[in-house]
């Protein structure tokens, strides 16, 4: 019988994350409870690889933005929704601080490369 092949703790903290941020609760706490260990230890695991969590919430906000935005199904809003932002502006805000662009000309650009 073949054994289980685990899923990096990484791994399983982004789809954490990506979950957490479509049900609106982001924090570290309800993410380590998802991932059935306490605060403490996911901050330490972190810490352990050299990321702070605020840091890799961001990078996975970062990521799924990106993703969200080149799929072109999702409005913008909708996109800032699921990733947690109460606003539009928010995330717009956020978005040009990452790419350095806004969020319509970076869909803009991903739609004239297909």
């Amino acid at each position: 019988m073949p054994l289980k092949k685990e899923v990096p703790f990484e791994l399983r903290l982004q789809q954490a994350i990506t979950r957490a941020l479509h049900e609106g609760k982001p924090s570290a706490a309800h993410i380590a409870g998802k991932l059935h260990i306490s605060s403490r230890t996911l901050h330490r695991r972190l810490a352990g690889q050299g990321f702070i969590f605020r840091d890799f919430l961001r990078q996975v906000r970062k990521e799924l933005a990106a993703q969200y935005l080149r799929e072109n199904h999702l409005t913008l809003t909708e996109i800032a929704l699921l990733l947690g932002y109460s606003e539009q502006s928010a995330f717009s805000r956020a978005f040009m601080v990452w790419y350095q662009v806004t969020p319509s000309e970076y869909k803009d650009r991903s739609l004239a490369l297909k």
